[in-house]
C-alpha cells in the first residue's frame, strides 16, 4: 500500500517543550524512542492492501518529520519495512537509553464497541502513568481515550522496555477507517508529539 504523508503545517511552529518530569534538566535533550510495531514478514493485521505495518510506520515518520522542539530528539526504532524480534526492540531501546518510549499499534477488532485510542500501561511505574495522563490529555480533543493499566496487562513492551513506555492502540478499524485518511494518520502524529512531555 502506498503511504502519502502530508507536508508539515506552519502552525508547528506553536508546539512548544514544556518542563519534562524526568531527571533530565528542562534544557537538556529529550529523548524519546517511537517504536513501531510489526515490520517485514510480521505485517500485524492486514486487509487487502492495508496493513498495520504500513500505517504506524507512516505515524511514527510523520512524528519526527512534524516535530518542531529543538530539544526533543525523536529515534525511530525500524524506519523501513524491518522485522525486528522484541527481544531485538528492547536491546536496541537499552542502547539508546531513551527518556520515554512510545509503541505504536493499531487493533483489529471489526466489531468492537469502542472508538478512538487505547493507552496501555504499566500501573506500577510512576513515569508510565504520568506519560500515560500526558498522553490522554493529548487525544482526548481528537477522539476518545481508554486507559488500560495494571498487572493484568501481561504486555513484553510494558514489562521488559527499560523506560517509561506508553502503548498506544489507533483506529479500531471501523467504517469507514479512519486510518485510511492521510490527513487523520497525521493528526495521531501530532496528537503523540503533543504527549510528550
Amino acid at each position: 500500500m502506498q503511504i502519502r504523508i502530508i507536508p508539515t503545517l506552519a502552525f508547528l511552529t506553536l508546539l512548544t517543550a514544556s518542563t519534562p518530569y524526568s531527571h533530565r534538566a528542562e534544557d537538556r535533550e529529550l529523548v524519546v524512542v517511537i517504536d513501531p510495531a510489526h515490520g517485514g514478514k510480521d505485517g500485524g493485521w492486514c486487509d487487502g492492501d492495508l496493513s498495520e505495518k504500513d500505517i504506524v510506520l507512516d505515524i511514527a515518520l510523520q512524528i519526527r518529520e512534524l516535530n518542531t522542539r529543538p530539544n526533543l530528539k525523536i529515534v525511530l526504532l525500524r524506519e523501513n519495512d524491518q522485522f525486528l524480534s522484541l527481544k531485538e526492540r528492547a536491546e536496541r531501546i537499552a542502547e539508546i537509553a531513551p527518556d520515554r518510549v512510545i509503541s505504536l499499534h493499531t487493533d483489529d477488532s471489526k466489531h468492537g464497541t469502542r472508538e478512538g485510542v487505547q493507552i496501555f500501561l504499566n500501573h506500577n511505574d510512576s513515569q508510565r502513568h504520568a506519560l500515560g495522563e500526558s498522553m490522554k490529555s493529548a487525544f482526548e480533543p481528537l477522539a476518545p481515550v481508554h486507559m488500560r493499566e495494571g498487572e493484568a496487562l501481561n504486555l513484553f513492551v510494558l514489562k521488559h522496555y527499560p523506560a517509561p513506555t506508553a502503548m498506544l492502540e489507533f483506529g479500531y478499524r471501523t467504517e469507514p477507517n479512519p486510518l485510511l485518511d492521510p490527513a487523520y494518520r497525521q493528526k495521531l502524529a501530532l496528537a503523540v508529539l503533543e504527549g510528550i512531555r
